[in-house]
Order: C-alpha cells, then sequence, then structure tokens
C-alpha cells in the first residue's frame, strides 16, 4: 500500500500508513539490538530466588528462550519463529494466555515501530486498513523526538539511577474510517528486558543538569548533547500491549464537554453528546435528541432539536402533551423509560412515527430541576430492536446524571441570559437616570443596605402627548364583522353544497343556524355575536365537516378542503380584515415610535431627560426634565419652554408623516394629536415591585387623573370629541398656559405648520377634572 506524506494539518492518518512512516524506524540515532540476553538474566535470576510454582515456570521457560536466542542472527529472527511455542510462553508472563486471543500485545526490538510479535488480536487490528490514529495527540510522543528522549529517560533511569518516565503509557485515539466510531488505548511500553551497554565512560551529570533535562522535555539536541548516541548502545527486547480505556475516554470527554468550561450551543450540545455515546455504547446508529421543555417557545423551535423533528411538519401539541405517548409516559414518570422494541409495543401516533423515521429501541429520559419539574428531556434511539434496553440505561447511569447536571446548568444560564435581555430591551434604566441607579449600586455593594428606600426624583416637569389612531374601536368591530359576514357566507355555500352530496340532516340544520346569525350580524353588530359565530363554527360545524371530508373524498377535495384553506391556520377561522388592521396598527406603532425615538434622541443631546413610550392604537409617551435629573450641569426655564416647543413641532410633523405613509398601509389609518400641558412640577418614583417610574404624593396623582381621561374629552355643551383627525388639541389649566402655547402656535403657523385659524374651546366636565379648556389647530 502506498503511503501518503503526513503533515502537522492533518488529524487522522491511516494506523498502518502512521507506524510504517514514523520516523525513528531509520533515523534513530542510538545502536538497537535484538537480543533475548537480558530476559534469559531475569529469569535466571527468578529461577533461583523465587518460590515454587513460579520458580519450575522460570527454569522451564529458560531453556526454549535460549535456544531461541541462539537463532537470533544480525539482529533478526527467521520469520518462522512466530509460531514457535517459546513466544507465547514468554508473554504469558505478561499477558495470561487466555486473553493472547483477544489481548493486544506486542514484542520486538527496542525503538522500533514494527514488531517481532504480535497477538491474533494486535495483527488484525495493525492490519486493518479502515482504522485512522488521531496524529496530534502522538506527535511529539512516537515521532523521532519522542523515541530520542524515551531513550533519554531510560539512560537516566539505568546508568544514574534517576526515574524519569515522563513519555509512557499514553492513551492513543483510533476512529473506524467508516462508521466514525472512535476508540481509545491506552499504550503501555515494557523497557524492563532492555539493556544498555556503556560504549564510553558515562558523562558526568549533577543535579543541575537533571533539571535542566527535565525543564527541556521537547529539546532532543539537548538531550542528544547530555547522551551523545556514540556513547550508548540499546539491546534486548520490548513488550507493549494496549488497554481498552473508551468508557473512561468518553467519561473524560463528556465531563469536560458537558460540565467544564467549554460553552457549546444547543446544536453542538447535542451533537457532541451523540458522537460521545456512539463511542460509549460502541454503536453506530445511535441518534441523540433533546426537548427543552422549559423553552417558553413555539413548539417548532422546541422541537428543532428532537428526533421527531426529522419527520417535518408542525406539532400542534409537543409530544410530552400527548396522554397516550410514550414521551407522556417518561415526563409523568420523571424517571428514564426503555422501549426495546417500538414493533412490539402497543404503538401510538408518536411511537410509529418513531419507526417510520427508522428507529425501532429507544430510550427517553427525562431531565428534572431542583424542584422535582421536568425541564427537558432527552432522547436516544437506534434501528437496532432491543439494541437499547435495561443493561444499557444502567451502564448509562452516572452519564445521564452528568448530562442532567450540564442540562439544569444550561437551563440555568440560559434564563439569566435571556432574563438580561428582557431588561435591557424592554425594562432597562433609561440612559438620563442610569447615573442615580449606579450610586445606589455602588452603596449598595458597599455598605450592604440600599441608599434609599425607593428612587425619587423631585420637581420634575412632566411633558404628556399622543397619537391616536381616529375610530380605532369602530375600525376593529367592523373589521370583525367582515370577516365574520364573509366566512358565514363562504360557509352556507359549502353547506348548501354538502347537502347535494350527503344525508346529514345536521347539515340542513347547521345550515339555518348560519343564515340566522348571517341575518344577525346584517343589522346591529355586538360583542357577543362574535363569541357565537366562533363558537359554532370551532367547535361545532368545522369538526363534523371534517368528519364529512374524513368520510368521503371526493367530497372532501372538492368542496371542504378548499374551504378549510382559507381559514386562519392559528384561528380556525377567516381572518383578513382583522389581519390587514392589526397589521396596520403595528405598521403605524413602528412608524410612530421609530419618529419619536429618533426625536427625543435628538433632544437628549440638548438636555438629558426620562423619556418613555407607550404603543397600543397609536403611541403616547412622557417626558419628565428638571434639574434633580441632572447628573451635572444646570437645568433653566429655557429649557422647558424649548422642549414644549419641540413637542407641539414633532407632533404636527409625526401628523404629516402619517398622512404620507399611512394610505399605504393595507387599512389606511389616521390620528390625532394631543398635548396635556401641567405647570406645576411633580415628583416620580421608581416603584421596585414593577420595575418602573410612577407618580409619587396624593397631589401628583391629580395629573395621572387628568391624563387618562383628557383622550375621550368632548367640547362643552356637545357631543364632539376633542381629538380629531389631522388635528394638534392642546388641553390646559391655567390661563399663563393658554398665552404662551398661543405664543408657540403663532411660531407653528409662521413656519405653515398649522393652518391660521386656533380653536378655542371649554370641555365638559370630566370625573376629577373640571374647568378644562382646549387649544386646536389642524396640521397642514
Amino acid at each position: 500500500m502506498a503511503n501518503s506524506p503526513m503533515t502537522r494539518q492533518e488529524k487522522f492518518v491511516p494506523l498502518r500508513s502512521f507506524f510504517s512512516d514514523m520516523p525513528h524506524v531509520d533515523g534513530f540515532p542510538y545502536s538497537t539490538k535484538l537480543s533475548l540476553e537480558p530476559l534469559m538474566d531475569f529469569l535466571q535470576r527468578k529461577g533461583q530466588s523465587a518460590e515454587q510454582p513460579m520458580k519450575g515456570l522460570y527454569q522451564k521457560l529458560y531453556l526454549p528462550v535460549s535456544a531461541l536466542q541462539a537463532k537470533i542472527k544480525d539482529g533478526q529472527l527467521p520469520d518462522s519463529v512466530e509460531e514457535e511455542s517459546a513466544i507465547q510462553t514468554l508473554l504469558s508472563l505478561y499477558f495470561p494466555l487466555d486473553q493472547q486471543e483477544e489481548g493486544k500485545a506486542v514484542a520486538g526490538r527496542p525503538f522500533d515501530s514494527g514488531f517481532l510479535f504480535g497477538s491474533p488480536a494486535m495483527k488484525k487490528l495493525y492490519d486493518n486498513e479502515g482504522l485512522e490514529l488521531f496524529f496530534t495527540d502522538m506527535e511529539s510522543k512516537l515521532t523521532l523526538q519522542g523515541a530520542i528522549i524515551k531513550a533519554g529517560s531510560l539512560i537516566l533511569k539505568k546508568c544514574y539511577g534517576k526515574e524519569l518516565d515522563v513519555i509512557f503509557p499514553q492513551v492513543i485515539r483510533l476512529r473506524d474510517r467508516k462508521t466514525k466510531l472512535e476508540r481509545y488505548f491506552r499504550l503501555n511500553i515494557i523497557m524492563d528486558f532492555v539493556r544498555i551497554k556503556n560504549l564510553k565512560p558515562l558523562p558526568e551529570l549533577n543535579n543541575r543538569h537533571f533539571s535542566e533535562l527535565l525543564n527541556n522535555l521537547s529539546d532532543q539536541s539537548l538531550w542528544l548533547e547530555y547522551f551523545p548516541p556514540g556513547h550508548f548502545a540499546f539491546e534486548g527486547m520490548f513488550l507493549g500491549y494496549l488497554t481498552d480505556v473508551t468508557k473512561a475516554e468518553v467519561w473524560e470527554n463528556l465531563r469536560e464537554g458537558m460540565a467544564g468550561k467549554s460553552r457549546k450551543t444547543g446544536e453542538e450540545a447535542v451533537a457532541f453528546l451523540e458522537q460521545q455515546l456512539r463511542n460509549y455504547l460502541q454503536e453506530p446508529g445511535l441518534r441523540v435528541g433533546a426537548i427543552p421543555l422549559w423553552w417558553h417557545a413555539s413548539n417548532k423551535e422546541v422541537m428543532q432539536s428532537s428526533l421527531l423533528n426529522a419527520a417535518g411538519g408542525d406539532m400542534n401539541v409537543l409530544p410530552t402533551e400527548k396522554e397516550d405517548s410514550l414521551y407522556h409516559r417518561a415526563f409523568e414518570g420523571k424517571k428514564p423509560l426503555v422501549v426495546e422494541s417500538l414493533k412490539e409495543e402497543a404503538r401510538d401516533e408518536i411511537g410509529n412515527l418513531l419507526l417510520d423515521l427508522g428507529y425501532n429501541s429507544l430510550i427517553l429520559a427525562p431531565f428534572n430541576d431542583e424542584s422535582g419539574e421536568t425541564i427537558g428531556m432527552l432522547e436516544m434511539a437506534t434501528p437496532r430492536a432491543n439494541r437499547l434496553n435495561a443493561l444499557t440505561l444502567l451502564e448509562l447511569k452516572d452519564i445521564l446524571a452528568l448530562v442532567s447536571f450540564s442540562f439544569n446548568r444550561m437551563t440555568r444560564e440560559l434564563k439569566d441570559t435571556l432574563q438580561l435581555a428582557i431588561q435591557q430591551r424592554y425594562t432597562s434604566i433609561h440612559q438620563s437616570v442610569f447615573w442615580k441607579f449606579r450610586k445606589a449600586a455602588q452603596h449598595l455593594l458597599m455598605y450592604g443596605e440600599d441608599a434609599d428606600e425607593n428612587i425619587v426624583f423631585k420637581n420634575v416637569y412632566p411633558l404628556y402627548g399622543q397619537a391616536d389612531i381616529v375610530g380605532s374601536s369602530t375600525l376593529r368591530s367592523e373589521a370583525i364583522r367582515a370577516d365574520l359576514r364573509e366566512n358565514l357566507s363562504m360557509l352556507e355555500k359549502v353547506l348548501e353544497k354538502c347537502l347535494e352530496q350527503s344525508r346529514f340532516h345536521l347539515l340542513g340544520h347547521y345550515l339555518l343556524k348560519v343564515q340566522a346569525l348571517k341575518a344577525r350580524i346584517e343589522g346591529e353588530f355586538y360583542s357577543s355575536d362574535e363569541n357565537a359565530v366562533t363558537d359554532l363554527l370551532l367547535y361545532e360545524i368545522h369538526p363534523f365537516l371534517r368528519y364529512l371530508a374524513d368520510q368521503d373524498g371526493s367530497l372532501g377535495e372538492t368542496v371542504l378542503y378548499p374551504y378549510f384553506e382559507a381559514m386562519d391556520a392559528q384561528l380556525g377561522i377567516l381572518y383578513r380584515q382583522r389581519k390587514d388592521y392589526e397589521k396596520s396598527v403595528e405598521k403605524l406603532n413602528i412608524l410612530l415610535g421609530n419618529f419619536m425615538e429618533k426625536e427625543q434622541a435628538r433632544m437628549q443631546a440638548l438636555l438629558p431627560h426620562y423619556f418613555e413610550i407607550y404603543k397600543t392604537d397609536g403611541v403616547e409617551y412622557n417626558i419628565y426634565l428638571g434639574q434633580s435629573i441632572l447628573e451635572e450641569g444646570k437645568f433653566l426655564d429655557y429649557h422647558l419652554k424649548d422642549f414644549r416647543l419641540w413637542q407641539l413641532v414633532s407632533l404636527c410633523e409625526a401628523t404629516r408623516l402619517v398622512e404620507r405613509e399611512a394610505q399605504h398601509f393595507p387599512t389606511p389609518l389616521a390620528t390625532a394629536q394631543l398635548i396635556f400641558v401641567y405647570n406645576s412640577p411633580i415628583s416620580i418614583r421608581f416603584r421596585m415591585d414593577d420595575k418602573r417610574f410612577d407618580v409619587d404624593g396624593a397631589y401628583n396623582v391629580r395629573y395621572e387623573i387628568i391624563k387618562k381621561r383628557i383622550d375621550k374629552a368632548t367640547v362643552k355643551g356637545t357631543n364632539e370629541r376633542l381629538t380629531q383627525k389631522g388635528k394638534v388639541a392642546i388641553v390646559y389649566l391655567h390661563e399663563k398656559d393658554h398665552q404662551e402655547y398661543l405664543d408657540y402656535i403663532g411660531y407653528l403657523i409662521g413656519k405653515g405648520y398649522v393652518e391660521p385659524e386656533i380653536e378655542e374651546l371649554e370641555l365638559n366636565r370630566l370625573q376629577g377634572a373640571d374647568g378644562l379648556k382646549a387649544l386646536r389647530v389642524k396640521v397642514v
């Protein structure tokens, strides 16, 4: 076989090629010679000093070994000696005869990659063309450099009495090229029968030299300098054997990979675990999946790493929630479930799905948190029936405990990360007041107590504004009504066609119900009508029609399936007009939200202030500014006036933006703008229970009450709503505010933002608020 050259970049190389290409076969600088004389000396000593029956065995071995030594010529033995019983008997000193068939043992000339003798199992391993060796682990140990350092350590031991066995034994990693299964073997090299001949006087070495050698194990030139090749020769034979340590190495890999400092994504962790368990069980067909049951997301996301995901399609219910499923049994039992043969098991829908995917042997291992709640499940499956069984589960007991620990740790870390992301994205502390929280946290860390019971900002001026969708309740109601009307019309036609082909009397009964509901919503429409229609469709008519479709294939193909395809996949009813309306509201909120965020960001550069925005049917926002919010700098009256004028200008620009963009929405929308002017400073307090700011003190609550009610305000003596499409309304309490905002409106008229006509209005009394007045202008 041609041997391809190895490079340092290669990971796995053919095992036989590696040993054939080992550089120290020809380049080893020391003289080596095959000899059984060191072994003969050993046998002779033991034959004199050992107790019976070992004494007789040593004496009996001496003669065949000495006869074998006589056949050695030029350090070589003829090929025929491989069959001689003396070699077999010799190796029995280290390898019991009953293990030589399976034991992987070798014997040969010192520092030679070839071997004089190999047990049957060793020869089979060596001759396996499909085996690969992980070269990186071995390059410093089995190459010329490693051989030189090993030779030096033997010289130190045998000639200087210094133990320095730093190279052997070691673990080698082998992989089957076809199955990708890996096995690990500990390579044990016995050099007891190697003799070192001093060709010249020993170099004089002291403790400093020994320390220098120990600290430079990779410097072969230094070792050759202290132990020159011309001074030493090696003769005798080495014995070596491989011990399978696959399970121990896989355990160590899992401990490091699952519970150590290394971090893997969920997908990487499952793939890693699958490969390690394949190696541990030596089962190439093993597949591993995981279901993170704590992950509060869609079923599709939860099942992404599950073995069942390969079947495709969306699951309406998780397999752990199907009461007749194997997954549910494991979930409820909170302990591993073993199914040796799915074909022989009383099968359910999930069991049949696993069989369709090619699995026939299964282990489901639920993972529980500290409170006993099941937070995840590990799946293991193989195509071979009975490959996974109770003994397998016992064998994997410690590994499953390790994986459970890792899964719990990963779950905690992901939950913490999610919580942090939620805090940063949705409930983060606004940059303008972050300094106050930082100081409070520093006080807590230094003194172990809160600086104040709560974080309060006193004497701040509030600015409130909103851009509300005009007629949002009516638009939503009409969208619902339109969908229900169309749905009932479609269903009416479907039921009529079904009556032509089916004898079910229920079809006529349902048809009358549908016609009655259709006539009712054509007139007055109430919210209870929506519930009546959806309940009838979802819980009575639709299940019955699906039954008909299963019974009559032609009716299903021509009438029923097209009808159901028009229904929304999640709601089960028609969802067109409402979808258009909700999509339009979402687009409007994003449009206005982005606009206001950019606007207030520019104002932050002028003066740091607290800003919060809410998106419902439109947007509303609160701004608080004052000296107490500033970490440094001074708050002036000019700042308040500038913010009030900016608020007016920005709402005019927002009105123009909506009129320009909202006409392209699926449902065209318009907004009405509102400002509430409150001239007295208030205090706001951070509420630790719900992580938000709120007004502080009974007097300041009046501001909140008025603010929440003015969007329903009407003009005095009429039912006319204050807020109107394309207009900006300014609600105020004091005459001083009236004059200030008349001045600002004059600026808006001069800049062409609003029409010259200014409406000065009094408002009908609101609960908790009387004497409110307003200015109203139309944006151009």
